[in-house]
């Protein structure tokens, strides 16, 4: 390991974005998304620009479950689903992208082999086998990216099936049987991890963490500040998404209501590109 991992949440590649378009001009037509930092692929763009010398002495790239898995069975391999997710693949043909991994500065040789979520994906190293005193070495599957692993636990395995997802992010999710990109609307589109499907996404990368963040700016709990809400907080006409327009009277609970409710909005607002009126939606809700 050469430096220390970019969560997927920091947004320091902006930039980056910018130069990978313009480099790949058919990169939302092939990746089946708009170049955002949320990304791997601007990340390491901007380790390329800002930290050359790590940059260089870069032999492989690795998404952390597919480090595990090299560290567990010795293979790089890496699923379709997360795959999706580093604007290196070519999500409509599900196979590494050489035009985009150039764009970057990268190369076929550099990415894990790929494979479908449901394949044999490496056996557990002899001398692990023998350490943890196991009669016989297991297969790894090739498994899911986060919210890949949600829908199938959920089953939302068959086109139409959709639902949403609350933790640290928020996410509108519908499957579908077909590459569907929706960069306009600025959806994106993914490889699922069941083979021959894929599916949509509207995202926002911040939705219960939100209400985090406001907890530790008052110094109480999550629970408490829940606690302090009416059953029915639909009906609290003075809140709203933001802190403006604030009075004498605004309550602590009507400015509670307003942190998650701003997220509330901001997943709406990408349910409709990616879900029709009639589709039920099933509901998610992780940790924050």
């Amino acid at each position: 390991m050469l430096r220390s991992c970019i969560l997927w949440n920091d947004v320091r590649a902006s930039a980056e974005c910018a130069v990978f378009e313009q480099r790949f001009s058919d990169s939302r037509a092939v990746t089946g998304n708009i170049a955002m930092p949320g990304f791997t692929g601007p990340k390491l763009l901007w380790v390329a620009r800002h930290e050359p010398e790590v940059f260089r002495a870069t032999r492989h790239v690795l998404l952390p479950k597919a480090w595990l898995r090299y560290r567990l069975t010795g293979e790089m391999i890496e699923e379709m689903s997360d795959a999706s997710g580093t604007l290196w693949l070519d999500v409509g043909r599900r196979q590494w992208s050489e035009a985009a991994l150039a764009a970057m500065g990268l190369s076929l040789e550099m990415m894990p082999a790929l494979c479908e979520g449901t394949d044999r994906a490496g056996v557990l190293r002899r001398e692990l086998v023998e350490r943890w005193g196991m009669d016989m070495p297991p297969v790894l599957a090739g498994g899911a990216g986060d919210n890949a692993a949600g829908a199938v636990g959920l089953g939302a395995v068959r086109p139409g099936d959709a639902f949403v997802s609350l933790g640290t992010s928020g996410v509108v999710w519908a499957t579908t049987d077909r590459f569907r990109p929706g960069p306009r609307a600025a959806i994106h589109a993914f490889c699922h991890a069941v083979p021959g499907m894929w599916h949509q996404m509207g995202v926002t990368l911040s939705a219960a963490s939100s209400l985090a963040w406001w907890a530790s700016v008052l110094g109480r709990s999550e629970a408490e500040l829940l606690g302090e809400l009416p059953e029915v907080v639909a009906t609290m006409p003075a809140s709203g998404g933001a802190f403006i327009g604030l009075e004498r009277s605004t309550s602590r609970a009507q400015m509670t209501q307003a942190v998650p409710g701003v997220r509330c909005l901001a997943t709406h607002a990408g349910r409709d590109p990616v879900c029709t009126s009639r589709q039920a939606l099933r509901c998610c809700l992780g940790p924050a």
